[in-house]
């Protein structure tokens, strides 16, 4: 059996902080802010987070910050697992209110039902008149009144 080395170690938990630092700086849109997110979630300095993504071989990964980095690892796949899960829900309910809406649309069209009457709480309102607009040659002239501009007076 082989044993495991500081470079294994460190190359089997990078992934997972490039991962962690990867979904952070989505939410924040700062890198360094994830980098020292990510840190504080593991219990470790920004630096020391730094030093492994660069592949750095004075890093050391002690078994507790293994366990750190996968448990803030397995944390962040069940919240995108439940995302999904919300996101998979909200799309059935859309799904069913458009099928429903397209069915009701379809009756109607059929014949099998009928359209809603005025008494059943369907009201309709009057479109309200747009508002005059004046003349050009009346807004040149009222412009030129206010300017005191008697070249555009004669418009």
């Amino acid at each position: 059996m082989r044993r495991v080395t500081a470079e294994d170690a460190a190359g089997r938990v990078r992934p997972l902080v490039e991962a962690l630092v990867a979904e952070r700086f989505k939410e924040t849109g700062s890198r360094t802010v994830a980098v020292e997110d990510v840190a504080t979630l593991i219990g470790k300095s920004a630096s020391w987070i730094k030093r492994l993504r660069a592949g750095s071989s004075e890093v050391i990964v002690a078994l507790h910050d293994a366990m750190n980095v996968a448990t803030a690892y397995d944390r962040l796949c069940s919240r995108i697992e439940a995302a999904a899960e919300t996101e998979k829900a909200r799309a059935a309910a859309l799904r069913r209110s458009t099928d429903a809406a397209v069915s009701s649309t379809l009756d109607l069209v059929d014949g099998k039902a009928r359209p809603p009457r005025r008494s059943e709480g369907l009201r309709f309102r009057k479109a309200a008149k747009p508002a005059p607009t004046p003349r050009p040659r009346r807004a040149a002239r009222e412009a030129s009144q206010h300017l005191n501009c008697p070249a555009l007076a004669r418009v």
